[in-house]
């Protein structure tokens, strides 16, 4: 046993010439960018982020309500979102998007809106640019994460293109065929 730590001892000492430790960093400058506290973040004065959004509109089936397709009826929105934090527990904070609503009526005997002349199929189509602003309190713990939060807000929502679009059966006379055909209707009137 103790050949084995002399023997230890003399090879710990033949290497510790080529042994290598840390480099002293004292005697370095340090630059200021190191100690700088990031502007820009999920958690820092300033964050700018995309949206991106897809919807299923799933009707509830009340008198006042226009009858759709559940699950054919979607919303496609894309948008950018920003925040400006104030304080640990508040931020404020805009928003811009686009949002492109499909709606596909349901066709029966019942139907009234926009009119009661029954389709092969109907969609109300809907382009939209929206604006919203918001604020945001914080609680919990934070990091550099967007963490626990509660928005209000409000919202604007400009109908810049309304479009009635429907297709039908048209029988050919000629070749005695039925041929399918899709009309548009472009006019804020058909709201």
């Amino acid at each position: 046993m103790i050949r084995k730590v002399i023997i230890l001892l003399i090879a710990s000492m033949f290497f510790s010439e080529y042994a290598v430790s840390q480099t002293v960093i004292l005697h370095e400058k340090i630059s200021d960018y190191d100690f700088d506290v990031p502007k820009r973040g999920p958690n820092f004065r300033h964050f700018t982020h995309l949206c991106i959004g897809y919807e299923f509109y799933i009707p509830e089936s009340k008198k006042n309500e226009v009858p759709i397709i559940a699950g054919m009826s979607t919303a496609f929105s894309v948008g950018v979102r920003y925040k400006y934090k104030i304080s640990n527990f508040f931020a404020i904070g805009a928003g811009l998007n686009y949002t492109n609503d499909i709606f596909t009526i349901k066709q029966d005997n019942n139907k009234i809106f926009p009119n009661t002349v029954t389709h092969k199929r109907e969609k109300l189509r809907l382009n939209n640019l929206c604006s919203n602003a918001f604020m945001r309190f914080n609680f919990g713990k934070r990091g550099n994460i967007v963490g626990r939060f509660i928005d209000l807000g409000a919202y604007f929502s400009w109908i810049f293109n309304a479009k009635l679009v429907y297709k039908d059966n048209i029988k050919n006379q000629k070749a005695n065929s039925n041929h399918c055909q899709w009309q548009a209707q472009s006019s804020p009137s058909c709201l």
